[in-house]
């Protein structure tokens, strides 16, 4: 995953949901603006960023395609 290797280099990774965004677009939706959009408001300090997944929740959320999940956490856990 890419945030382990910039959490390697010292980075601290945070996600923003897109609905805290969504205010600080101020034209159609390219690159840019969504750029100036996310500068805009994580230097804001009203922003609620999102916890980032462990590697089990991770590994669990795999699971949910293989068919029946209590199966699958039950020999997990």
């Amino acid at each position: 995953m890419a945030f382990k290797k910039g959490k390697a280099y010292g980075h601290v990774a945070r996600i923003v949901p897109a609905q805290f965004l969504n205010p600080f677009v101020k034209s159609n939706k390219t690159d840019i603006v969504d750029a100036e959009a996310i500068a805009e408001a994580i230097s804001r300090a009203t922003v609620r960023f999102v916890a980032l997944k462990t590697e089990a929740q991770l590994d669990l959320k795999s699971f949910i395609g293989f068919g029946n999940v209590r199966f699958y956490i039950k020999y997990l856990l």
